[in-house]
């Protein structure tokens, strides 16, 4: 008998006996075992019989099906299960933003000499260039839709950028598009952070949107804090009561230790993880890598674990976006080489498969 068939039929033979008694933990739930029923296990097997699913996908319906409170249909990854993608997504360029189209189709907007730039994807792994000049003076933009259906950008703006750090500073201006791709600048600034904790050095922002309506950016605070010895390299955030034109930063750091290029991932249970870049130890030597943390509330945030490291200190990982696929969920991070401020950056893709 084929191996397959044989384990196929086993499994039937225990998920029957198992489903008379299983006790499923969400009460009140049609089916009761939650969103997954025992068909769409069967059919799972059935599937993995033929070669058509990987195993891990029908463990993962199994045990949804028999204990939804801890595996629920659909869930974020966990960061050790992150594999990296052979090939580069985009020869060129830091950190990305993405924005998926109605038409499921990806838009990655990157930042390179010639300021941030678009590109397009129909698959998620080949991109082809789609303007090169969407904000030519703009630098780690991050794109969200407004209520009345244009886009909003918002973008770090330098002042003394070919000086040493103290004379440097970073703040946030915005632009608005109809189509997501020619974008007209808004007049003022959207959020300064002068003084302490920040020191008017801010970058690199993630945005949120959360229950009660508002917006929470997450941003890299303080970014020269080690050229004057300070331990304040690290996340903080601000909130937005009108869409991103006004911001109010939240008190404290996000997280307590050095970190950089934040990246939330909001989880069904409203639950927030986040991939963030930093050194090992603050190391700065043993070259960037990308971590993740846990929060209950968006706010305070508690170290996980390494995700993504290349294992050597000349190729540093950074930038971390995220995106679902209907396999699971897909990274994209940027690869430098080479010394600081000389360095070539491409931007590579990892992948976390639940399905």
């Amino acid at each position: 008998m084929n191996p397959r068939i044989f384990v196929v039929i086993s499994l039937i033979i225990c998920l029957s006996g198992f489903a008379a008694s299983a006790s499923c933990k969400l009460a009140g739930n049609d089916p009761p075992c939650g969103e997954v029923t025992i068909g769409e296990v069967l059919n799972s097997i059935t599937l993995w019989s033929q070669g058509g699913m990987d195993v891990t996908g029908v463990l993962h319906l199994i045990n949804s099906w028999s204990d939804p409170l801890h595996y629920p249909p659909e869930f974020v990854p966990e960061p050790q299960d992150w594999i990296l993608e052979n090939g580069t997504r985009i020869s060129t360029g830091v950190s990305p933003a993405l924005y998926r189209l109605a038409d499921g189709r990806l838009r990655m907007y990157i930042t390179g000499m010639g300021g941030i730039s678009s590109y397009i994807s129909s698959d998620g792994l080949n991109f082809s260039s789609e303007k090169t000049d969407v904000l030519p003076e703009g630098i780690n933009g991050e794109v969200f839709r407004l209520s009345d259906g244009r886009y909003r950008i918002i973008y770090n703006a330098v002042e003394g950028w070919h000086g040493p750090p103290e004379e440097r500073r970073f703040y946030f201006i915005s632009a608005v598009s109809v189509d997501g791709l020619n974008f007209v600048p808004e007049e003022g600034v959207r959020f300064r952070s002068q003084g302490a904790p920040d020191y008017d050095a801010i970058s690199v922002p993630d945005i949120v949107n959360l229950s009660d309506g508002r917006l929470r950016m997450y941003y890299t605070g303080d970014m020269f804090a080690p050229a004057f010895g300070r331990n304040g390299n690290n996340v903080r955030s601000a909130v937005s009561f009108d869409e991103g034109l006004t911001w109010q930063r939240e008190e404290g750091a996000r997280l307590a230790f050095t970190s950089m290029d934040p990246e939330i991932v909001v989880t069904p249970e409203g639950k927030y993880r986040m991939y963030y870049t930093a050194n090992p130890g603050d190391d700065v030597e043993a070259g960037q890598r990308i971590y993740s943390a846990f929060s209950d509330d968006g706010l305070d945030f508690t170290y996980e674990t390494e995700v993504l490291s290349s294992g050597n200190p000349g190729i540093r990982y950074m930038d971390p976006v995220i995106t679902e696929i209907p396999e699971g969920y897909r990274m994209y991070y940027s690869e430098a080489t080479g010394e600081p401020g000389g360095e070539e950056t491409k931007i590579k893709s990892a992948v976390w498969k639940i399905r």
